[in-house]
């Protein structure tokens, strides 16, 4: 495919490209979705719509030297009993395919829980070893808008739980 359009990739006459190859492109094989189809805490979110606090990805930031990088993906949802979810990966280039690397831990994701006052991710954005977070409702409702400053997240080897104290508020829009 010579362009990706969404996730679907996209042939030079236009025709959206269907079938594993889809997902081999945009997400490696095996794929993110089918790792995460086996996972405790965001399999059965897979299926719901987005918006009704569904599997979302909204946030992505990518840190690192090349061939070293990490890259953070934030879920605007499912947000769980108040914890918002960060996956983290290493996609690499294999003989032109997109592969996800084993990550230190074992396995080719890691989740870090993040307290955001019950908020989900709508973007991250790298500054330095840290993550800014910005956070906002799951669902389509009004609600607070928040800047988190997440410490050292570019180094985090492990899965993680992090409290809201390890956390920094920089801004609130309303």
């Amino acid at each position: 495919p010579d362009q990706v359009r969404g996730s679907a990739p996209v042939l030079p006459n236009g025709t959206a490209v269907t079938g594993t190859t889809e997902s081999r492109a945009a997400l490696g094989e095996p794929g993110l979705l089918a790792l995460l189809a086996d996972d405790a805490h965001l399999a059965p979110f897979l299926d719901i719509p987005g918006k009704d606090n569904g599997f979302d990805i909204e946030g992505i930031a990518v840190h690192g030297p090349p061939g070293q990088e990490r890259v953070f993906l934030g879920l605007r949802g499912p947000v769980l009993r108040g914890w918002a979810v960060v996956l983290r990966i290493s996609p690499r280039d294999s003989d032109g395919e997109l592969v996800l690397r084993e990550l230190e831990h074992g396995g080719r994701y890691a989740k870090q829980f993040l307290d955001l006052d019950g908020l989900g991710v709508r973007d991250l954005c790298p500054q330095g070893d840290d993550l800014l977070v910005l956070a906002g409702p799951s669902m389509a409702l009004d609600g607070p808008v928040r800047i988190y400053r997440w410490p050292g997240a570019a180094h985090l080897d492990t899965p993680d739980m992090v409290r809201r104290d390890e956390l920094v508020l920089e801004a609130e829009l309303m």
